[in-house]
């Protein structure tokens, strides 16, 4: 009996030094593993803090044109408001005579483009006119074509008979 217990504690301290050396290799392969990941987790931290200067500073350029836009737009806004205002003191201080010559030069002037409407019109009706007529005539070749053709052929038949 002495053999088995000496040999049963001779196999449990061998399994409980390989599992010793087991856990200390383990523990290495883990710590750098663990090592690895932090310096990962540095790199991932420095990367989003560029991008997050990155952007922040893409943010404020953007912010910074968009006050110029609306502060142009603003500008002109208040030029025309100005512009239209000067119009109408202008209208105001005419005469009853020159306003109504004022109408009728408003009047002309609206009729002027529509004038030109109305010929830009005409001259592409007059263009598709010339393309229907041309088309027509082409037809018209094609069906004294036809007409001659089953007229040779009637004849040829009524010989034949």
């Amino acid at each position: 009996m002495d053999w088995v217990v000496f040999a049963s504690c001779f196999v449990a301290v061998c399994t409980l030094i390989i599992d010793i050396i087991k856990s200390a290799k383990d523990k290495k392969s883990l710590s750098s593993e663990h090592n690895q990941l932090r310096d990962d987790n540095k790199l991932l931290k420095e990367k989003t803090e560029e991008s997050k200067n990155s952007l922040s500073k893409e943010h404020i350029d953007i912010c910074r044109q968009n006050e110029k836009i609306q502060s142009i737009v603003t500008g002109i806004d208040k030029h025309l408001y100005a512009e239209i205002e000067k119009s109408n003191i202008r209208y105001n201080n005419l005469s009853d005579s020159q306003k109504d010559i004022k109408k009728h030069i408003e009047a002309i002037s609206d009729l002027m483009k529509e004038l030109e409407t109305l010929q830009t019109l005409s001259s592409e009706q007059k263009k598709r006119i010339e393309e229907l007529t041309s088309e027509n005539f082409e037809l018209k070749k094609q069906i004294m074509k036809q007409q001659n053709s089953l007229n040779n052929d009637f004849t040829q038949k009524m010989n034949f008979e």
